[in-house]
């Protein structure tokens, strides 16, 4: 998980940073391969933890999920608006940081 988070937020970095459409291209996979596998470690983690049952974690975390989904593009909007969509990508990369800095606390 620190890996992949590290990664997608390098890709998010670069591409913000870098001017060319092919490097971007090439980032936003960067953050695909990146983030690929942290869905299903939070799954996990959620049901292998023993704070609540396992059945009302997982609805939880797919909860979480779906309104990530539903509210994610239109609060990158918001914030595009506030700052740039170059700010608001590199908000999102230091997000990623912090997914990356608390992977040890999922991984117990």
């Amino acid at each position: 998980m620190l890996t992949g988070a590290l990664a997608a937020a390098a890709g998010m970095t670069l591409a913000v940073v870098l001017p060319w459409p092919q490097v971007a291209l090439l980032a936003f996979l960067l953050v695909g391969f990146g983030l690929a596998n942290t869905v299903p470690m939070l799954f996990n983690a959620a049901g292998n933890q023993h704070d609540m049952p396992s059945n009302l974690a997982i609805s939880a975390m797919t909860t979480l999920g779906y309104a990530g989904i539903l509210s994610g593009p239109a609060l990158i909007g918001f914030i595009s608006q506030w700052l740039s969509l170059s700010g608001a990508f590199l908000l999102i990369a230091l997000l990623l940081l912090a997914v990356a800095a608390s992977a040890r606390r999922v991984a117990r």
